[in-house]
């Protein structure tokens, strides 16, 4: 009989799993770096000129953005009440049972095999679909991150004052 490896779904102890390691393998990205006044992603080196964002996930690779958007939801106490800037494709959730929207922008990896998605919420009075842009339309928010209950869950989102079409 030869050896049972790994790979052998004869292995009681891999039988049923699946063979594909997980969307997120391996240990917790670490802590953000501090700010040393270069990066291109914080503060006022943002090369956008609006010194208001800390943290300008448009500037970043698409592996880097969904890197920082995935830790974002795994850590976000390092997040909450920073400026966050995103681009990305614009969809809408409807709860089933409460047909309440849920608006969000998705950001790709960079083989678009992977999304994550920030929620936000659009500051003032907007109706959907009438002010907000097309569904899968490329758009950038800037906003800033913060929390929610519902259902005895957190949430958090992007609290935007505006969505703009790419």
């Amino acid at each position: 009989m030869a050896d049972s490896g790994p790979n052998d779904p004869e292995n009681p102890e891999v039988a049923g799993s699946n063979p594909y390691p997980p969307d997120f393998a391996g240990p917790a990205p670490k802590q953000p770096p501090e700010n040393d006044g270069n990066s291109p992603q914080e503060g006022p080196a943002d090369s956008s000129g609006n010194s208001a964002v800390d943290i300008d996930l448009s500037k970043l690779s698409s592996t880097m953005v969904f890197s920082e958007v995935y830790y974002m939801m795994t850590s976000p106490e390092q997040y909450m009440g920073k400026s966050v800037k995103a681009e990305g494709t614009f969809q809408v959730y409807q709860d089933p049972g409460t047909k309440k929207n849920y608006y969000a922008v998705v950001i790709a990896d960079a083989t678009a095999c992977c999304q994550q998605g920030l929620e936000f919420i659009w500051n003032g009075e907007h109706t959907y679909p009438d002010d907000y842009p097309e569904q899968e339309s490329e758009i950038e928010i800037t906003g800033v991150f913060q929390s929610y209950q519902e259902e005895g869950s957190t949430y958090y989102y992007l609290l935007v004052d505006e969505v703009k079409p790419v």
